[in-house]
């Protein structure tokens, strides 16, 4: 969308001025807000229908044309990232989420920081997972991966319903990368909910936790799509650039 609008703000002034902006969607030509709002999914009819964020900022990328930013929604945005992935005519669909799908990560000793909480039938927040993947199923939409961190090391999971307790889903990746500079944890146990399998992972099991980064146990990532091909293929990498696991995925027809 073009737009003779422009709007430049710093870090420090898009953190004051998001209180009230849509969470964990990409807004372009904010200068251009009826434009903006003019090109949302048809489900939002109204200013007032579309998610909020009360609870303040997680974080924020800003561009001169746009922003994504990452917080805790008042409502469900599930049915925003539906319409686009429906409507998205690229080759290739990534999901950004900032807690892997399948690896359990505690907060205390009943509580869960992530989507996964334990083996078994899809329970609490796996049910919203559940239901895009159902969704993203039966709708046939092709070439859907994951790309997710926060557990402080790397690892390529591949999510197979035939070995999943929830199985109405299509295969696929979930590569998870980092920390960049900061401790380093895990490995984490899997959740057999979405049949996650283990391709890969950086640290070998009882890894000692919260390894610095002067010890090299930094990790990231990297996606290259072929433009003839359209095969993608994604890397990780230890502190140095190191490959440590690398795959090529070619498109589904």
């Amino acid at each position: 969308m073009e737009s003779n609008h422009s709007l430049k703000l710093n870090r420090r002034q898009f953190l004051l001025r998001s209180t009230i902006t849509a969470g964990g969607i990409i807004a372009t030509n904010l200068g251009a807000k009826s434009q903006v709002f003019a090109q949302a999914p048809g489900i939002i009819t109204s200013d007032k229908m579309r998610p909020g964020i009360p609870y303040g900022v997680a974080s924020g990328d800003i561009c001169n044309d746009s922003i994504v930013i990452w917080s805790r929604s008042d409502r469900a945005a599930k049915m925003i990232l539906k319409k686009q992935l429906l409507s998205s005519k690229a080759t290739w669909k990534v999901i950004a989420s900032d807690m892997p799908l399948g690896l359990i990560v505690t907060d205390g000793t009943t509580d869960f920081e992530a989507w996964a909480n334990g083996n078994g039938p899809a329970l609490g927040r796996e049910l919203e997972l559940a239901d895009l993947l159902r969704f993203i199923k039966n709708k046939n939409i092709k070439n859907v991966i994951w790309l997710t961190a926060d557990v402080h090391y790397a690892a390529a999971h591949y999510y197979d319903p035939a070995k999943a307790q929830f199985r109405d889903f299509k295969p696929f990746w979930e590569f998870v990368a980092g920390p960049l500079n900061s401790g380093t944890f895990g490995p984490n146990e899997l959740d057999n909910t979405f049949g996650p399998q283990l391709i890969f992972q950086s640290l070998p099991p009882g890894t000692k936790a919260n390894r610095p980064p002067s010890e090299g146990l930094q990790f990231f990532g990297g996606v290259k799509i072929d433009a003839n091909t359209k095969v993608m293929t994604v890397t990780l990498r230890n502190l140095v650039g190191k490959t440590l696991y690398s795959v090529d995925l070619p498109p589904e027809a």
